[in-house]
């Protein structure tokens, strides 16, 4: 065969052929080779993984274990325990709170004003109303309401109406509720004492005091346990809501309606009236001056009910305790001898109240103070500290607030002598002023001026004015 007849293209196509035939076979046989040896590899994966325990094999003995009654009473207890341990730590906790955080400082008499009033309270007849009057902070309301609650115990039905929950803005029918709630408060706290009191009568002589309108309710929310006590407590409050038509003529019939309620051994304490002087409306600012018309009015007819009015010595008219059937009660600072029982507290010890007398004088407001913050961790000197730099920054606005700082001085200098007394005398600018801001008070004999705290004379004297 010739050079020629070899490269016949059929030939070398036939040549090409054969070669892919060969290369598809060795594919072919590679792949199955590789096939076999995945296979391989997978079914020694298996038996390997087969011969491993898996992590629930291995922990589930050990958690069995908790299915036997021995473990189950042991963890039970556990939680138990666990319980009343948490348990005892929050009443141990809550236990501290309530003595730490919510007892205040016991209230300390001024024996000769309780005295005073317990024995007024006492008298079978009345010719006299009671004032009682003082210093700011010397506490005169906190007083009435301990003495309140002293004469609960005794049998007796206090009946206190405080003006200091009626808002400068409040309306006639803000004022009505508010006096609602209070009567309804005072007959609740002698709910379920036995009661001995004609029906009858006592119906007859508060119905013809009561508003006659369809629209006043005739019944009340709240269920007392005595029955009797649920008809008074009705018919004071369908007395009460004339208030709205007419304030002075509701609070005269609410105090001739608990006089006539003599068999629960009433007492009325009206707490600062003159809080109603700055509202908004003439008909309930004009109370004040028809509430003590009617105290006046009360004590010259003899009622047998006692009246006790606390009015704060800034806003109190002198000329009231010149009325002969007013007797005026001095509510001032304490006697050493009244104070020494705070030595009992577990904040002070006698040296403390000797520190504090000797700083303050018998100033009730500047123990409760200090009190307060010695249960808090503060220091009895730090807080002497923030009453002398509190009333001093006081002082100072006070006398340069006046119109007449020169004259104001002065006369702050005259009442600090200790050579001459100087009298109450509302027409004098500086006198009148001086009260009103709680600088200076007017003493027992209502009259004389003093300084509203030994401190605060001192801080005085002190000064540079």
């Amino acid at each position: 065969m010739t050079e020629k007849e070899s490269n016949h293209p059929d030939t070398e196509l036939e040549e090409g052929k054969i070669e892919q035939e060969e290369s598809k076979t060795n594919a072919h046989e590679t792949l199955k080779e590789t096939e076999a040896q995945l296979e391989s590899a997978f079914k020694e994966a298996a038996d390997e993984k087969s011969a491993t325990p898996s992590k629930w094999e291995q922990w589930k003995p050990y958690l069995l274990k908790f299915r036997e009654p021995k473990v189950i009473y042991t963890i039970t207890f556990i939680y138990i325990l666990l319980f009343l341990i948490i348990l005892l730590w929050k009443l141990i906790a809550f236990r501290r709170s309530k003595v730490e955080y919510e007892t205040p400082i016991g209230y300390i008499w001024n024996m000769k004003f309780k005295n005073e009033i317990i024995k007024y309270i006492n008298q079978r007849r009345h010719d006299q109303f009671v004032i009682v009057h003082g210093p700011k902070g010397y506490g005169k309301t906190r007083g009435i309401r301990v003495l309140s609650s002293e004469l609960i115990s005794e049998g007796r039905t206090p009946f206190i109406f405080d003006f200091q929950k009626i808002s400068k803005t409040a309306t006639k029918k803000d004022a009505r509720k508010v006096l609602q709630s209070q009567l309804l408060m005072n007959l609740m706290k002698i709910d379920g004492r036995t009661i001995d009191i004609p029906m009858a009568k006592a119906v007859q002589l508060l119905t013809p005091l009561t508003v006659l309108k369809e629209t006043v309710p005739k019944t009340i929310h709240f269920q007392f346990k005595d029955q009797n006590l649920q008809k008074i407590a009705s018919l004071l409050l369908q007395i009460a809501y004339g208030f709205e038509r007419n304030p002075a003529t509701t609070m005269n019939n609410l105090f001739e309606a608990i006089d006539a309620l003599a068999a629960l051994r009433p007492v009325i304490f009206i707490v600062s009236p003159e809080i109603l002087l700055n509202n908004n409306h003439k008909e309930i600012s004009d109370l004040y001056t028809s509430i003590l018309q009617n105290l006046r009015s009360f004590a010259e007819a003899y009622k047998s009910t006692p009246t006790v009015t606390e009015i704060s010595d800034q806003t109190l008219v002198p000329e009231i305790l010149t009325i002969p059937s007013c007797r005026a009660l001095y509510l001032g600072e304490l006697q050493f001898e009244e104070v020494e029982s705070l030595s009992n507290d577990k904040y002070f010890n006698l040296n403390d109240v000797k520190k504090i007398y000797n700083k303050f004088g018998g100033y009730g407001g500047a123990f409760a103070t200090i009190r307060d913050n010695r249960r808090d961790g503060i220091p009895i000197q730090s807080t002497i500290d923030e009453i002398d730099f509190s009333d001093k920054e006081w002082l100072s606005t006070v006398v340069y607030s006046s119109k007449n700082v020169k004259k104001t001085v002065a006369y702050l200098k005259d009442v600090a002598s200790v050579k001459k007394d100087v009298l109450y005398n509302p027409e004098n600018e500086e006198c009148f002023y001086l009260v009103k801001s709680g600088i200076i008070s007017i003493l027992e004999d209502n009259k004389r001026l003093t300084f509203q705290s030994k401190s605060l004379k001192a801080l005085f004297d002190s000064s540079s004015f």
